[in-house]
């Protein structure tokens, strides 16, 4: 389950970073080569891929597949601009956000003390989206991603949503619910897991 869940987070973690995510075949549903990163010139079972996917790694790629889709819907997962932390954007309402703000568990922003916390194991990523929507999309999202690569399950404050609604979880590598309009003001993130959420601005 633990294996399971760190293929989750991995995936997750380059499918919603900046720049271009590159996959290598197969990664979508496990293939692990029997962890030979080395396989070019094995044609053998080793490097061949099997796509008679079994029920787990099938999940696997749907879950990918879900990740791409977040990442296409939403632009601020694309960004063509290095991430400043200044605040900007066209709203009034939505002017004075940073384009990325990194949260302490505790709902605060992050202090440089804490980048050197040897004990601080969490930390939340906060995006607004800046740029007005491209020909297609008639939103603009801020999201709101959590780390936990702790032992032990963490609360996390959640910060106020930047348009006041609520945050809608995308998804989490420890929960096997569907994404749902999320309420409360702190947040159970299991150990070695990752959740997202998102909010409309518009």
């Amino acid at each position: 389950a633990m294996r399971k869940r760190q293929q989750k987070n991995f995936l997750a973690t380059l499918l919603l970073s900046q720049g271009v995510p590159h996959l290598l075949a197969g990664d979508e549903f496990g293939n692990s080569q029997r962890g030979n990163n080395n396989a070019y010139c094995q044609d053998n079972e080793l490097s061949w891929l099997d796509w008679d996917l079994a029920t787990e790694q099938r999940e696997l790629a749907n879950f990918v597949r879900h990740l791409a889709g977040i990442r296409k819907e939403c632009h601020g997962f694309r960004r063509r601009q290095f991430l400043t932390g200044a605040p900007g954007g066209g709203q009034a309402r939505i002017s004075a956000i940073k384009d990325v703000t990194w949260l302490h568990p505790s709902g605060r922003e992050m202090r440089v003390s804490d980048w050197h916390d040897p004990h601080l194991h969490c930390l939340g990523m906060l995006l607004a989206e800046q740029e007005a929507p491209q020909p297609g999309h008639q939103r603009r999202y801020a999201h709101l991603v959590l780390f936990n690569a702790g032992l032990q399950p963490e609360e996390f404050t959640l910060p106020e949503c930047p348009a006041g609604s609520a945050w809608t979880r995308l998804f989490d590598t420890g929960e096997e619910r569907p994404g749902l309009p999320f309420r409360s003001q702190t947040y159970r993130l299991h150990a070695r897991a990752c959740a997202a959420f998102a909010e409309p601005l518009n």
